[in-house]
């Protein structure tokens, strides 16, 4: 998942491309077709979904030779880092990027979550088709 902020969003503050995707319906598809092995989601539903209906879900990005992070609650973005930045434009805009807990040389997407038992009842989770 890219993690550069999306400055055509139509959003204000400004969203990461890993936060589109992961709060909004139709906004996966793939950034750069030759980028995972493993797609999961149907119509471009699928992640969202999944954070919608969590209790909790966190998100960790290794790309470029860092570390981001990212948590949700119910599918809203917690603890979120507001900053300025300068725009493709010129202007200062209000942008939330990813944070960013340190360095790696490793490159990889991961998410855990918990689904929410206020939604349902009986939760089974199949290791085997999410790791």
């Amino acid at each position: 998942i890219p993690t550069g902020i999306k400055f055509d969003d139509k959003h204000e503050p400004k969203r990461s491309a890993a936060e589109i995707v992961m709060t909004e319906l139709h906004a996966g598809g793939k950034f750069d077709q030759n980028s995972y092995k493993v797609s999961g989601g149907l119509h471009g539903v699928g992640v969202s979904c999944v954070n919608g209906l969590s209790k909790w879900l966190k998100l960790t990005v290794r790309r470029d030779g860092k570390v981001h992070h990212m948590d949700f609650a119910r599918g809203i973005p917690q603890n979120r880092l507001l900053e300025q930045a300068e725009a493709p434009d010129g202007k200062m805009v209000e942008v939330s990027p990813l944070r960013t807990s340190g360095t790696t040389d490793k490159r990889g997407t991961e998410v855990h979550f918990l689904a929410d038992e206020e939604i349902f009842t009986n939760v089974e989770y199949h290791y085997e088709i999410l790791s």
